[in-house]
């Protein structure tokens, strides 16, 4: 029998020691799409990893009950409904069973009953499912009608009825966003400084907001610094503030970030693009709390630190301080990529969907998912894709799918030809695992005389622009990609937009890289290198 509950390694962090051991994890099957949008993100048990060797699940239309405890609610893990059965006439009164096979687990479906298709493909009498896949999770449509996805979930820890403040802002179903609601809540009842890492757009900057709104200092600013657009010549006076006179055009004094974050918390984003210039001064203000604006004296300093960054702060390349990283990570809080907690898709998609069209002015089209059986079939069609989709950009990009969703649709769903080859292109589903396994060989051997605009231009949007991964997708050279875009009118280097175009595109998204770099469809890493080599004036004053 294969073994279900072998233990993984994790780094060291505050969410990591959260996590329990594998033998209380529970197999549950959770819903990403269904008739109903308030059923998504409830989910049933279908056994413990203790008892999976006798297992013997079934699961149709009056069977079993599928609940939302752990819901991502604003309320303190109470279920915002009663347990309910899927109740869908188009699924059938037993639709599936699941077995153990030795090997894995054996999902049977009987004649006659509704269509079953697991990870895309239809299931004609039974299917068998590996220890690997199930530890990715594994999606079962349906009928036309229903979307779930097969994965363990993790025992998560008790939390007391008071924490519920905005820790609960940060919303999914699964067990990892439990534990990082539980962890938020720790660390917001201490003071010590907190560095959270995870891939771009994982919600950082939203942990760290929720950490000081639950703080003692939550009545007190919180004061985010992009380390990224420090220039490095002023980064002293930007951060510790600058006395008349201090340098040359210092018409005045005028306060640097700590000074403005004073009794309150200063967020340090992008911490691994911090100029090495100044991560010395950093380490002794951190250390001593004490502050020397340029050309004034030392200042005393009370203010709490929360840092974020999506680099490898030990890589040789990031240039970083180990002792700073080291000061600044009293505790640490690691966030999981998307793709490694897919059970949250269906709860985060009915967020952007209501915040979105909101924002837009626009008739929320949730409210009419289940109209007719043509309109149904499109949507669970949808989220099989979302629910595939490798999320390279995590939450941030589903918000930025929905967006698109929102904009192209009016009363019925719309999906863009270029967003439906996109999410079909970067989807991590077994047959499309084996087509690119296929089509390894010929992307190693290709050069870029036989890669079309349309490829060209999908590897670019796949990889965020930035021009070695890009390389690797197509199996070319860098410099034949950097030949490529110069050649090109439809695409561009950070380096070649013009400063007022930059400048304007910046402005308008607050100072927000990772968006800017989308609007300008350039590389973000290229974007910050770019404007750290900008003079202090030329950025907005915020920024400065």
């Amino acid at each position: 029998m294969p073994d279900f509950s072998a233990s993984e390694a994790t780094l060291p962090s505050v969410v990591a020691s959260l996590d329990t051991a594998r033998s209380e994890r529970q197999l549950v099957a959770t819903i990403i799409f269904h008739p109903n949008p308030s059923r998504w993100g409830q989910y049933t048990p279908v056994c413990s990893a203790a008892d999976i060797s006798g297992l013997h699940w079934s699961l149709g239309r009056v069977s079993p009950l599928f609940s939302d405890t752990h819901s991502g609610s604003h309320t303190a893990r109470s279920p915002t409904s009663q347990a309910t059965t899927l109740n869908d006439p188009c699924i059938s009164r037993h639709a599936l069973s699941l077995d153990n096979s030795g090997a894995g687990l054996r999902m049977s479906v009987p004649d006659g009953g509704c269509r079953v298709r697991m990870e895309g493909r239809d299931v004609v009498g039974y299917s068998d499912i590996d220890p690997v896949s199930l530890e990715q999770g594994v999606s079962i449509a349906l009928a036309h009608t229903v979307v779930l996805l097969l994965h363990w979930r993790e025992s998560t820890p008790d939390m007391d009825s008071e924490e519920t403040f905005d820790s609960f802002d940060l919303l999914g179903c699964s067990s990892y966003v439990d534990r990082l609601r539980h962890t938020v809540t720790q660390a917001a009842a201490t003071d010590s400084d907190v560095l959270i890492l995870g891939e771009s757009g994982t919600g950082k900057e939203l942990v760290a907001s929720a950490i000081h709104r639950g703080s003692a200092r939550s009545l007190r600013s919180l004061v985010a610094v992009n380390m990224a657009a420090l220039t490095p010549s002023l980064s002293a006076a930007q951060l510790f503030g600058a006395a008349k006179g201090a340098y040359t055009g210092a018409a005045s004094s005028s306060l640097g970030y700590f000074q403005r974050a004073q009794r309150g918390t200063l967020f340090l984003d992008e911490l691994g693009e911090t100029p090495p210039e100044i991560q010395p001064q950093l380490l002794r203000a951190l250390q001593e709390r004490e502050i020397q604006p340029v050309g004034g004296g030392i200042e005393t300093i009370d203010v709490r630190i929360l840092s974020a960054t999506d680099a490898n702060l030990d890589a040789e390349q990031c240039n970083f301080n180990a002792a700073l990283k080291h000061r600044l990570g009293a505790l640490t809080i690691e966030l999981e990529p998307l793709r490694l907690h897919r059970e949250d898709v269906g709860v985060l998609v009915q967020h952007f969907f209501g915040t979105v069209s909101r924002e837009l002015g626009k008739h929320n089209i949730l409210t009419t998912v289940a109209k007719d059986g043509l309109s149904l079939a499109r949507w669970s069609e949808l989220f099989l894709l979302l629910v595939h989709y490798n999320w390279p950009g995590n939450v941030r990009e589903l918000a930025n799918v929905v967006r698109q969703l929102v904009v192209s649709s009016m009363v019925d769903l719309v999906v863009a030809p270029s967003l439906l080859q996109r999410l079909r292109q970067n989807s991590n589903t077994a047959s499309s695992a084996v087509a690119e396994m296929g089509q390894s060989a010929t992307r190693a051997a290709s050069t870029m005389e036989a890669v079309s605009d349309e490829r060209f231009a999908l590897a670019l949007d796949r990889n965020g622009y930035e021009v070695a991964s890009v390389a690797r997708d197509l199996g070319v050279s860098r410099q034949s990609v950097y030949r490529r875009i110069s050649l090109s009118t439809d695409f561009r280097l950070a380096s070649d937009v013009p400063l007022h175009e930059l400048l304007q595109v910046l402005e308008a998204c607050r100072g927000d890289l990772e968006q800017t770099a989308d609007q300008l469809r350039v590389s973000s890493k290229a974007l910050r290198g770019r404007l750290r080599q900008l003079p202090n004036e030329s950025l907005p004053t915020y920024m400065s």
